[in-house]
């Protein structure tokens, strides 16, 4: 009860500010953020490890901050290395028309696994394209082509028990295709989690989409402020 009246005064805090929260934390809830759009995945379809093509796994405790690469992990980062974390090429990123919108998009998909970070919170994604796929530094990275909080301070609620388990995915991302544009072929996705919400379970895990037309389910989107909130201020590196 303290933990839901805590989230409670936070969201009426945010109403009072001026930046964009997407609450997907009911079924067929969607969202956009300046050129991407966010979509809670219907439970009864499949799309965690061992069915989307992952490829970075973040782990960390309280918040975590990560993005896939071949390189080795730099530290103070928490993506992790092996066979669910590695580099992207964009032609292996399928496209997708989405109903009634002529914009073409680039399909991602996100895993969360998170027991007791209910709602919990995607609080940046930055996408690179980028001539090298083994880069090992966040600082490294030269071509940002889209950033969440590039106009104002943004942030994704998530809902793990409304489709729990690694077995399925929670959150489509799609970002529209013409972005994707300088820099190289490979792709770079940095994300950070948990400014609402505890990471102190499973990981996080992004993986790409399987194409085709999407069909939204009807919009349940929450658009609040954020205002000068100090909690959920981003935790740079």
């Amino acid at each position: 009860m303290k933990r839901f009246a805590a989230v409670v005064a936070i969201l009426v805090l945010c109403a009072n500010g001026h930046a964009v929260v997407v609450d997907l934390t009911t079924v067929g809830s969607d969202g956009h953020i300046d050129g991407g759009y966010f979509m809670q995945i219907n439970p009864d379809e499949s799309a965690g490890t061992g069915v989307f093509d992952s490829f970075v796994r973040i782990q960390g405790a309280g918040t975590e901050k990560g993005y896939n690469t071949d390189g080795a992990v730099e530290t103070g980062y928490d993506h992790k290395q092996g066979l669910y974390t590695h580099s992207l090429l964009l032609s292996d990123i399928p496209t997708v028309a989405i109903n009634g919108d002529e914009t073409i998009y680039r399909e991602f998909c996100l895993d969360i696994n998170q027991n007791n970070g209910d709602p919990f919170s995607l609080d940046t994604v930055e996408i690179y394209l980028e001539t090298d796929g083994t880069i090992e530094l966040y600082s490294g990275f030269s071509n940002l082509i889209w950033d969440m909080d590039a106009i104002e301070d943004s942030m994704v609620l998530t809902k793990y028990t409304l489709n729990a388990g690694s077995g399925k995915g929670d959150v489509t991302m799609y970002i529209a295709d013409d972005l994707f544009t300088g820099g190289g072929d490979y792709v770079y996705l940095y994300s950070e989690f948990g400014a609402i919400g505890v990471a102190d379970d499973g990981f996080e895990e992004w993986g790409i989409g399987v194409g085709g037309p999407i069909i939204p389910e009807p919009t349940t989107i929450c658009l609040l402020g954020l205002g000068a909130l100090g909690l959920l201020r981003k935790r740079r590196a």
